[in-house]
């Protein structure tokens, strides 16, 4: 029996992979909510007959968290009972209940009747040294830790591989904390040595950028791990000339020159895919200014793809809102609320800090399956700019209002011309318009435009040779 849990739990070490969970970790009662059997509490003893134990560590504020679940239960079932799958957070009982009883997301992948979850979680996380969302710990029947890792890494084959032979490690483990020059086996102390490079990707480097002045080694280290190349080059543009607006990160605001047809656009951008992934590592004297750094990362860049970053002044089309009835503005009047964007009848969150999750909102009759309430003008363009994933050109606020409102939205968000009618109907004007703005370019050294057209896309602005694009 556990006398003072706070004291416990400040003298426990987090356990490394190969280590053996201590024996008093198998009886510690965890609070556990959705339990199909009604249990309030459970123990890791309750599993400890099966081959191996994933503890799946997550909140409900973390989207890659829940968006993983259906691959873990696939897991679970089809290993049966040689495979145990723990949920554990660490939110209290009312918010894990809440995303149960409402989650859409659940109820889509049939979980809603089967997922429960700890809850109310230190005591597991200090063993297991969680910092970071999603993480995965697999445990094998003897106690001992197989892997800490993240739901990517954890496929059929590599489980049965932990099953069949007890010394397997198929997963590499992830590294905490990036505590050197990635090159070190060949570069010794890293003193007097100055090298960038383009690895490969590594799944076990840990998720952080890693921006370093080593005063002992006397060195400046710089670490990208496991980046996407159009990432790297939003990065580096931003840094060499910064920016307020978040320009290199909306599509709208980017125009990607490449050849539609050429393999070699289609590898640099397939973010499905690991290819397109690598880690950036700089290591330098430490007096070496970071605009020197950024320098040498752009032509290292240019020569790994070809390609080159810019801002650019160019035209582009974007939505203009302006105010064409004042009376028909539909006003939030009631002053109170907060801001809730509903998708096909749909709501990410309720405004509390339990966490945003998709879950089904009551509707009233007069309301429809898409709308904004509680939206003030800045907020409203910054959802269809950034955060809403409208597949639509920049907006820009010409209307003065200062208000909030609650705006009613068409079935396909969209459809542009849905989308003004609607707003039309509201007392907003939106007219499709050229404007000269400041754009995030990236440019192959081999583009040739061959009359082509601007298509919009989640990447950005492409060039494309299809009929129906943004004229």
């Amino acid at each position: 029996m556990i006398i003072d849990e706070k004291q416990y739990i400040d003298s426990i070490k987090a356990l490394k992979i190969g280590d053996t969970i201590p024996q008093v970790l198998w009886d510690v009662k965890l609070g556990v909510v959705g339990h199909p059997a009604g249990a309030k509490q459970l123990a890791l003893r309750d599993y400890k007959n099966s081959e191996l134990i994933i503890l799946d560590f997550w909140a409900t504020y973390c989207s890659s968290c829940i968006a993983a679940f259906p691959s873990l239960s696939k897991l679970e079932k089809d290993f049966g009972k040689e495979l145990k799958i723990l949920s554990i957070s660490h939110q209290d009982a009312a918010s894990i209940q809440k995303f149960i009883d409402r989650s859409e997301y659940l109820k889509e992948n049939n979980l809603d009747k089967s997922f429960y979850s700890v809850v109310n979680d230190t005591i597991l996380a200090k063993y297991f040294g969680r910092s970071t969302i999603p993480f995965n710990v697999v445990i094998d029947k003897k106690g001992k830790v197989r892997a800490l890792t993240t739901p990517d890494e954890l496929t059929a084959d590599r489980l049965a591989m932990m099953i069949a032979d007890n010394t397997a490690k198929p997963i590499l483990p992830r590294k905490s904390t990036i505590d050197g020059p990635l090159l070190r086996s060949i570069t010794g102390e890293a003193k007097d040595i100055y090298y960038s490079a383009i690895l490969p990707y590594d799944p076990t480097l840990p998720v952080a950028v890693k921006k370093k002045v080593d005063s002992l080694r006397q060195i400046k280290h710089f670490v990208l791990p496991n980046w996407g190349l159009k990432r790297l080059f939003a990065y580096l543009i931003h840094h060499q000339s910064p920016r307020k607006e978040n320009v290199t990160f909306t599509p709208s605001r980017c125009i990607i020159e490449a050849d539609p047809q050429s393999e070699e656009f289609l590898s640099v951008f397939d973010t499905n895919g690991k290819y397109s992934r690598v880690t950036y590592e700089s290591v330098s004297p430490m007096l070496v200014s970071d605009s020197t750094i950024f320098a040498k990362m752009k032509i290292d860049l240019d020569i790994l793809t070809g390609m080159k970053a810019s801002y650019q002044k160019r035209k582009i089309p974007c939505l203009i809102v302006t105010v064409s009835n004042q009376k028909l503005l539909p006003i939030n009047k009631s002053g109170l609320g907060y801001p809730t964007l509903v998708r096909n009848g749909r709501s990410d969150g309720d405004g509390t800090g339990d966490g945003r999750f998709e879950q089904r909102v009551q509707l009233n009759n007069n309301q429809t399956k898409n709308f904004m309430s509680n939206y003030s003008m800045k907020d409203m363009l910054y959802a269809f700019n950034q955060s809403m994933g409208a597949n639509l050109p920049f907006m820009i606020d010409e209307t003065n209002f200062k208000g909030k409102l609650d705006l009613k939205l068409p079935h396909k968000v969209d459809d542009l011309q849905s989308l003004q009618a609607s707003f039309a109907e509201q007392g907003l004007r939106l007219s499709l318009e050229q404007r000269e703005l400041e754009v995030f370019v990236l440019s192959s050294n081999k583009f040739k435009i061959n009359n082509a057209t601007l298509t919009l896309t989640s990447n950005g602005y492409v060039y494309s040779k299809r009929k129906e694009v943004l004229k």
